[in-house]
């Protein structure tokens, strides 16, 4: 099962999990609609691919005005793109997802993977983000998981909020509210993959 970015962050915002404001657009006159619709600047413009390393292919835009806006987003749409995670294949862009900037004070990564070999999720974790996470793995184990997996039969995925977020760093109360949601979302998400 492939998502979208804001598909991803559609269903994480269904479970209560807080996710930056944004809004889909497929023309550039959408984008620039749905920055309008957002309030003020800055935005980000990215495009929607099932691929990671879109913001180092060109994919993923800062915006301050409307014209920056429309033209990312007539950069993008209707384009190929190629990225070091799309196995040399160019994807097309048919849509872009137009976000608040906002300040980022901490980036974190998680990945959950379905491993059909083992029945069981994969997961994935690093307190430095995602951009370059392979790199980031190499060159600083102690800052990223190992890949570990995790049943998800019987809900056990509430587990592994345990073992995944000391290693991103997630404080005391922000940790408790992680794991309250994982306990929301893993049933279900148990299920799923099931």
């Amino acid at each position: 099962m492939n998502f979208n970015e804001y598909q991803a962050k559609e269903l994480f915002a269904e479970y209560g999990i807080a996710v930056p404001a944004g809004k889909v657009a497929n023309t550039p006159d959408l984008a620039v609609d749905a920055a309008k619709a957002l309030g003020a600047g800055p935005w980000m413009v990215k495009a929607q691919i099932h691929a990671g390393g879109r913001g180092k292919s060109g994919g993923v835009k800062f915006c301050k005005t409307h014209a920056e806006v429309r033209a990312a987003a007539a950069g993008m749409l209707g384009t190929r793109m190629a990225t070091y995670q799309s196995a040399g294949r160019a994807l097309p862009v048919h849509e872009v997802l137009v976000t608040d900037a906002g300040d980022i004070s901490k980036e974190l990564y998680l990945s959950m993977l379905v491993d059909r070999g083992s029945k069981a999720v994969a997961f994935i974790a690093s307190s430095r983000g995602g951009v370059d996470i392979e790199q980031v793995a190499r060159e600083t184990p102690r800052t990223s998981t190992p890949s570990r997996l995790i049943s998800s039969r019987a809900c056990s995925l509430t587990s592994a909020a345990s073992w995944v977020l000391p290693w991103v760093s997630i404080p005391g109360r922000s940790a408790s509210s992680a794991r309250s949601c994982w306990a929301c979302t893993s049933c279900s998400t148990s299920r799923i993959w099931r």
